[in-house]
């Protein structure tokens, strides 16, 4: 637990801290919806034949039967239609997407990480919360495999050439402000003494030692050492941060000097003044290791863009369940899916109106 806590504020201190999905504009979230739909997220599965009368939704072969539905969720849901086809859909998309799209270990690390913030902010169960990102998940995987076949070899060669950095191992040392006891241009001045003292001749971990146990400056200390990459990795690797994670002006002080030195003025960031100590970068990986990742990339920097018809995410998912059989058997429900259809490519489009309109 004591490590766990010492990673998670390692990369508190230098991070950007962001806890969204990088498709979060694309995954509307409904406190209610999350609550309720966690709860009861996978319906019970159904076995047998049913006549189309006696049940109302078929998928892939797969029947949900009118009496399993409405007996699951009448409990919680009353009457109300719309939560009811959430419901059904998030099962729906489960059962045509998991086999096509099973997560990888980065994908599981990943949902992981956002677990835990679910769990914190809406009082999810950890088990509720991971149903929930699974789907959103998959979902996720399907619309940016969709969106890849858009991405060129010039644009995969481009971003090989121009935009991947390939790993460093960096060390730094992070002079903390601190209003009442250390402002921030004393900070500023110290760490300055620190990059003196490295010109004077002693090493890296010399002035690390130095200052740490020094009872004027050690509670403004903070010691670090790391991997930044470019794409993580399927296996985790707690010593290891992506370099679009890290603040611009840290980046900007690790690429701009060379292996086995150190930057010869202070780094500012948010956190306050690093000087960052770079031993070494890895060779750059070959295109073909590491190819599948840049698309990947680039779909979902595509899928941010303006070139994307705002209503695309949700036309693919309402096709994808046509492609797959999927059929409402209950008129009630049948028109309930229409409505929320209509509503979902209603409300993209008036969002983005909307946003457009602020931009003029």
């Amino acid at each position: 637990m004591e490590e766990q806590k010492n990673i998670n504020e390692k990369k508190e201190t230098i991070s950007k801290g962001k806890k969204t999905f990088k498709l979060s504009t694309l995954i509307t979230l409904s406190v209610i919806s999350l609550l309720v739909g966690a709860l009861i997220m996978f319906l019970l599965s159904i076995t047998g034949i049913f006549a189309p009368s006696e049940f109302v939704a078929r998928v892939n072969g797969k029947n949900y039967s009118s009496n399993d539905v409405n007996k699951l969720l009448s409990s919680y849901l009353g009457d109300d239609m719309n939560m009811k086809i959430s419901l059904l859909l998030d099962n729906v998309d489960y059962e045509i997407l998991n086999e096509k799209y099973p997560l990888t270990d980065k994908d599981k690390e990943e949902l992981e990480s956002y677990i835990m913030y679910y769990t914190a902010y809406y009082g999810l169960s950890e088990e509720y919360a991971k149903q929930y990102l699974t789907i959103a998940k998959l979902r996720e995987s399907y619309y940016l495999d969709y969106l890849s076949q858009y991405i060129s070899d010039e644009d995969i060669n481009k971003y090989y050439e121009n935009d991947y950095i390939a790993d460093i191992e960096c060390e730094h040392i992070l002079v903390k402000p601190d209003d009442e006891n250390l402002t921030k241009e004393q900070s500023l001045t110290v760490a300055n003494e620190i990059i003196k003292k490295l010109n004077s001749g002693k090493s890296f971990e010399e002035v690390i030692a130095e200052y740490k146990n020094s009872e004027k400056y050690s509670d403004f200390i903070v010691t670090e050492s790391f991997t930044c990459k470019s794409m993580s990795s399927d296996n985790s690797d707690t010593d290891s941060i992506l370099y679009s994670d890290l603040e611009s002006t840290f980046v900007d002080g690790l690429l701009a000097i060379e292996n086995n030195t150190f930057t010869t003025t202070p780094v500012e960031t948010s956190y306050g003044y690093h000087v960052i100590y770079r031993k070494n970068q890895s060779e750059k990986p070959a295109l073909t290791e590491i190819k599948d990742d840049i698309v990947k990339i680039l779909a979902e920097e595509y899928a941010s863009s303006e070139k994307i018809d705002s209503t695309l995410y949700s036309q693919l998912l309402i096709d994808l369940r046509k492609e797959n059989g999927f059929n409402i058997y209950d008129s009630d429900l049948k028109k309930a899916y229409e409505e929320y259809c209509k509503a979902a490519l209603e409300v993209v489009e008036e969002e983005t109106e909307t946003t457009n309109n602020v931009n003029e």
